[in-house]
């Protein structure tokens, strides 16, 4: 695995990460959106998809390379989240235009992890990225719906 493919992997790495701690911060306002249950399993999710990767790097010796990455993008991510959110944690419709922008960006960061695994031949790699993405299109659906219902209850 070139230098390339180490960073992207890193870049994803820093939406899971980041994608937890946004739910942990955003609990009180994501309550009213969703259960705890669902939660608890949109942040394991998130989890399992930081374990695969550092399984991926570690194979591979490009850890290192990796987790520089992650921490560089994570910052970015947390800078431009914290711009965003302000102190609107507890704001549903707040919490969800922001996971409109992160997850889109997940999407299409994970949709490139995809070429570079099918590049590489790595099945594990194009599985876990498969599953990545539904994984993030399907929150952006949620976050979407979501806010059309805020919208259309906030017109009455």
């Amino acid at each position: 695995m070139n230098e390339f493919c180490a960073k992207k992997l890193g870049e994803v790495m820093a939406f899971a990460k980041v994608g937890i701690e946004t739910f942990e911060k955003g609990n009180e306002g994501f309550l009213k959106l969703f259960t705890e249950i669902k939660i608890a399993d949109l942040k394991k999710e998130n989890q399992e998809h930081i374990s695969a990767i550092e399984e991926q790097v570690n194979d591979k010796d490009v850890s290192d390379t990796t987790l520089k990455k992650n921490e560089a993008t994570s910052v970015k991510l947390i800078a431009m989240r914290d711009l965003y959110v302000k102190d609107e944690w507890h704001n549903p419709a707040e919490l969800c235009e922001w996971l409109g922008f992160f997850e889109g960006a997940a999407v299409v960061h994970w949709t490139l992890v995809k070429g570079v695994a099918e590049g590489l031949g790595d099945k594990n790699l194009e599985e876990l990225a498969d599953r990545a993405i539904i994984f993030h299109e399907e929150i952006l659906k949620t976050v979407s719906l979501c806010l059309y219902n805020i919208g259309k209850e906030k017109s009455l």
